[in-house]
């Protein structure tokens, strides 16, 4: 697997990522804490991760690739925060990096577990 391939298999993952993020920021309410708005939070934060992860194994990646495919899907949402909220850069650095030092590892497991069980074809269109 080369860069290109893992590009290809984790971009479109990345995108719906966004997408459902988006749809999410646009249609809920500040204080919105139905069933719905968590369905959506552990789509964006399980399934997303643990799909790209699958993916990239699909593609014949390496399972560290598998493991920076869920990375990714983070750094996607952490970006569009970024763009979206502008109260969020004022954020301390301290607790940004905290947060992330702990989300990191999470979404790296859930791409490696999504490459192990769900990434054992070869086919390329996972």
């Amino acid at each position: 697997m080369n860069a290109k391939q893992f590009a290809l298999a984790v971009v479109p993952i990345v995108l719906a990522d966004v997408a459902l993020e988006l749809a999410h920021q646009s249609l809920a309410g500040d204080s919105d804490n139905s069933w719905q708005s968590w369905a959506l939070v552990a789509i964006s934060s399980i399934v997303f991760p643990a799909w790209s992860g699958a993916r990239v194994g699909r593609w014949g990646g390496p399972w560290q690739w598998s493991c920076l495919g869920g990375v990714c899907v983070l750094l996607g949402t952490l970006l569009l925060v970024a763009f979206i909220e502008p109260v969020a850069l004022e954020i301390p650095l301290v607790l940004v990096l905290g947060t992330v030092l702990i989300l990191v590892p999470i979404y790296a497991l859930l791409g490696f577990l999504g490459g192990k069980v769900f990434g054992q074809g070869k086919a390329h269109g996972a």
